[in-house]
């Protein structure tokens, strides 16, 4: 597989990195990602990075918050042309490393629908384990 690479995702919702192909998808989560740090605040590395193999966009994956409690939550996304291809796998790896870098005996997280899907396969692969439902408010 080519190697993917995260970038940081600015305060300003700007990829830490000049030179990349920001179309009019990537150019919108972009935007929202700075919203969200309104909303949870910005402190490094417990952000949102850009997945990018070379110059191009190929998801997005993200530190819900930063730590609370000994855990970390992470969350992953990949562009529907490039599903399928291992780079939520990849980028949902790098956000654990990350973790792991930061806080040796941190707890990672993920969250995913009940019914099977694709997450469920990038979750298996990195060795979670399903400990439950959680009932989320309306």
């Amino acid at each position: 597989m080519t190697q993917t690479k995260l970038i940081s995702i600015n305060r300003d919702g700007n990829p830490e990195m000049s030179g990349i192909e920001i179309g009019g998808d990537t150019k919108e989560i972009l935007k929202e990602t700075s919203k969200f740090y309104e909303r949870t605040g910005f402190k490094k590395p417990w952000i949102s990075y850009l997945g990018v193999v070379g110059a191009k966009p190929i998801g997005i994956c993200s530190f819900k918050s930063s730590p609370r409690d000994g855990q970390v939550e992470i969350a992953y996304f990949t562009f529907p042309n490039e599903e399928g291809r291992g780079f939520a796998t990849e980028m949902a790896r790098q956000l654990i490393e990350i973790a792991k870098s930061e806080q040796q005996n941190i707890r990672v997280i993920a969250q995913s629908l009940v019914a099977p899907n694709a997450s469920h396969q990038v979750l298996k692969k990195l060795g979670f384990n399903p400990i439950g439902e959680i009932e989320h408010p309306s």
